[in-house]
């Protein structure tokens, strides 16, 4: 009984730290292109040198979460959706 509830435990601090990581990254992704100067003038390049960024900071989880730009091009929005989040997608908007 121990056994299983420290599997258990394990099991649901493993999730929310990955959920917390994705979270991390898509809200640092949007804050970076928001905060670039070239974002105004050469937005697509901003917005794959971020996914670029975004994929290297998820590592072995980057092939499990999918992360794109959508919105207006006056302001950056990530949108993270992974079956890693058991809330499905997520936007954040700069």
């Amino acid at each position: 009984m121990f056994l299983a509830f420290m599997l258990l435990a394990t099991h649901v601090l493993v999730n929310l730290w990955v959920s917390s990581l994705v979270d991390h990254v898509a809200w640092d992704t949007a804050r970076r292109a928001a905060s670039d100067p070239r974002y105004a003038s050469e937005p697509g390049q901003v917005q794959a040198e971020g996914l670029s960024w975004a994929r290297s900071r998820l590592g072995g989880h980057a092939d499990q979460v999918q992360l794109s730009f959508v919105g207006d091009p006056g302001g950056a929005s990530v949108v993270a959706q992974s079956p890693l989040r058991r809330l499905g997608r997520d936007q954040i908007k700069l």
